[in-house]
C-alpha cells in the first residue's frame, strides 16, 4: 500500500471518530490534495483541537511510537551521542538508551 492511500484511509478515520471540525477536514484536504506534504506533516505542522489523539491514530497505523518531548526528561550523556549539527541537520533528539539501543525522535 502506497503512503497516499494510507494516509487517505488514516484521514478518513480521523473523520469518522471526530477528531478533526469541518474546518480542520477542510484544510487538511486542500494541503494533501496540493501533495505537498504526507498526514503526519500535515497534523504535526499544523494547529489542531485534538492533535495528540491525532497523532496517536497515525502513531498506531503507522506502527511508530509518538513521543511528547516536553515529558522527556534527557540524560545529557546521551545527548551527546549525536553531534548537534547533525541533531539539528535532521532535526533529531536522542532521548534515551536501553539496552545498548539509543532512542531518537525524529520530526514527522
Amino acid at each position: 500500500m502506497d503512503i497516499q492511500t494510507k494516509d487517505s484511509e488514516i484521514f478518513q478515520q480521523l473523520i469518522d471518530k471526530g477528531l478533526l471540525s469541518s474546518e480542520e477536514t477542510s484544510r487538511v484536504r486542500r494541503l494533501l490534495e496540493e501533495g505537498s506534504y504526507s498526514l503526519p506533516t500535515v497534523i504535526f505542522k499544523n494547529s489542531f483541537e485534538r492533535k495528540i489523539d491525532i497523532l496517536d491514530i497515525i502513531s498506531q497505523e503507522y506502527s511508530v511510537p509518538c513521543i511528547d518531548l516536553h515529558q522527556v526528561d534527557p540524560d545529557l550523556d546521551i545527548l551527546k551521542k549525536i553531534p548537534a549539527r547533525y541533531a539539528i541537520h535532521y532535526n533529531c533528539f536522542p532521548f534515551k538508551e536501553e539496552d545498548g539501543i539509543l532512542h531518537v525522535a525524529i520530526e514527522n
